[in-house]
């Protein structure tokens, strides 16, 4: 399998796009098998489960991945934002160009995965080196577009 220049960008874009998808949809199923064992959930679905537990530490892990959840419906469409106009910007400004692409596209997304590993294990300063990383990667690919259309 070859990796040319003009075919990098778009190929790092849908590997990395879609495992970032994959997270957010494994989180999202995390959240909600927490949120029904801490008795979060709505009345009628509490009614068609059964009572479920209130215990505080189910009650603070629901709360938990519920942050997850919200924090990747925030910045997770940024960045899919930002990366494909970055994919298209990069791909006609040459072999240097899309190799700094994929290079913070695939960063960017280790450090998402890291960064949700962390926040659900409450790893401090991890998650917050994560964090920053993640946005210096979109922060990277910014200028990058900038580069490449000037």
């Amino acid at each position: 399998m070859s990796f040319g220049f003009v075919t990098l960008a778009p190929k790092t874009l849908a590997f990395c796009g879609s495992t970032l998808v994959l997270m957010a949809f494994g989180s999202a199923l995390v959240q909600a098998n927490k949120k029904g064992k801490a008795g979060l959930r709505v009345a009628e679905d509490l009614k068609m489960m059964g009572e479920q537990s209130s215990d505080p530490e189910a009650v603070a892990d629901a709360e938990r991945w519920t942050n997850i959840v919200n924090n990747n419906t925030e910045n997770l469409p940024f960045f899919l934002f930002v990366t494909l106009f970055c994919a298209f910007s990069v791909a006609a400004a040459g072999r240097g160009a899309a190799r700094t692409y994929a290079a913070t596209t695939i960063i960017y997304t280790l450090c998402r995965i890291a960064w949700t590993y962390a926040y659900a294990y409450a790893l401090q300063p991890f998650r917050t080196i994560a964090f920053l990383g993640a946005q210096i990667m979109m922060l990277i690919q910014i200028i990058l577009i900038f580069v490449a259309i000037f």
